[in-house]
């Protein structure tokens, strides 16, 4: 069975780190899922099933786009696995409507090699083709009529689908508009944002430039729709999150954030992932999508922030297991947020900035099942010489890592 990574952009939120407050549906989503992946590992395929069933029917937080299609077309690998085959066709089928296209995957796929017996299979193998070939036409037609011709270096803002026009252009919460080197910037005419619009667009300025240079490229030809909202209650009504930060969805060319002058702007974290994911290719690695957007925005409280916090946090003796982190980023996350999103940021630097960007590129499309081929070392490894670098690492006297893992990077 083919296992999905989610890759959940953008979550890191300013002042206090409370994912599960922010967006406790999600997490009952991934803990779901999580028992799902321990049932079928222990061939408990029936309790398999039923928990990824559950975490399908989950109402997420609508700022959260998860991919019903591979959701569906897995449960139905489960239910197949538990001998349920009206379950599996039920999971098929909704994994059609929800966009799956994938004929070759699904007819070599051994979960469901059980359901080609079935009177059920061929008609639904039949119709799969054809939506395949529809959805090959439609994805070409898409691409010729917006891939840009034209010459000079223009920024280009891709046509919004009607999940970005829920969010950009709606009667209940409406918005004004500028455009400002690669960004569209939407916010309220009455808001704080209105009323100190230079230092938006001097933080969005410094955003593209630090993850230009992080990324290696000299400029970004997407163009990015940055909502600012006031508060965390607006973020809510608009995204279904409530977080005090911000939220990035890479795949729409969107990001929110919060900013009311009480805290600093996330914009350098919250674009990494919006470009980050599009010049480097989408990353499943959890850990590397957050660690490399704390590394993007490089503050926290303390000058070299991300060795200095992570030499507290050692020195105190709650430096967590880094194959923990790779394993299962949101279930250690989910238990102590602000260690796993700056640790993360400390494994992203030290092998970015020892390694080399190229290598980074290379884990950041293949993941960490091929961390030694790449680097030449094992995680065990870097976990001694990561904390032998963060031993050399001044710690300033009245350092407090309580008040950092408590309130956050601010």
């Amino acid at each position: 069975m083919k296992h999905f990574c989610l890759c959940l952009a953008g979550l890191l939120i300013a002042g206090r780190l409370s994912a599960q407050d922010g967006f406790p549906n999600y997490y009952r989503y991934a803990n779901l899922v999580e028992k799902a992946d321990s049932a079928y590992r222990a061939g408990q395929y029936r309790a398999a099933a039923e928990f990824f069933s559950r975490a399908v029917r989950m109402p997420v937080e609508k700022g959260i786009d998860l991919p019903y299609n591979d959701l569906n077309y897995r449960a139905a690998g489960y239910w197949a696995k538990a001998g349920v085959p009206d379950s599996a066709f039920f999971y098929l089928g909704s994994a059609l409507k929800s966009g799956f296209t994938d004929v070759k995957g699904m007819e070599g796929n051994p979960d469901l090699s059980t359901l080609k017996a079935d009177l059920r299979w061929d008609p639904l193998i039949s119709s799969l083709t054809i939506m395949k070939v529809q959805s090959d036409l439609a994805k070409k037609n898409y691409l010729q009529r917006t891939t840009f011709l034209g010459g000079g270096q223009e920024v280009l803002f891709n046509p919004p689908n009607a999940k970005v026009k829920g969010f950009l252009f709606n009667d209940d919460l409406p918005f004004i508009s500028v455009n400002f080197q690669n960004f569209r910037i939407f916010f309220r005419g009455d808001s704080y944002a209105a009323k100190h619009l230079e230092r938006v667009k001097n933080e969005l300025s410094v955003s593209l430039s630090r993850s230009l240079a992080v990324l290696g490229i000299s400029a970004h030809s997407t163009g990015t729709n940055v909502v600012v909202v006031e508060d965390k209650m607006e973020m809510k009504n608009l995204t279904g999150f409530s977080v005090g930060g911000g939220l990035a969805l890479s795949d729409l060319d969107l990001l929110f954030l919060v900013w009311n002058g009480s805290r600093r702007m996330q914009a350098k974290h919250e674009f990494f992932h919006v470009i980050s994911n599009q010049v480097w290719g989408k990353t499943h690695s959890r850990l590397l999508n957050e660690g490399g957007a704390v590394y993007a925005d490089n503050e926290c409280v303390y000058n070299n922030p991300i060795y200095t916090v992570n030499a507290m946090l050692l020195r105190e003796k709650r430096f967590l297991n880094i194959q923990e982190l790779i394993d299962d980023f949101d279930h250690v996350a989910q238990k102590q947020e602000v260690a796993a999103y700056l640790q993360s940021a400390a494994i992203f630097k030290y092998l970015f900035e020892r390694f080399g960007r190229e290598k980074m590129k290379v884990l950041w499309k293949k993941g960490f099942d091929s961390f030694q081929q790449i680097y030449g070392i094992s995680v065990k490894e870097l976990q001694g010489m990561l904390e032998q670098k963060l031993k050399q690492t001044a710690v300033p006297k009245d350092a407090n890592i309580e008040k950092i893992l408590s309130t956050g990077c601010g």
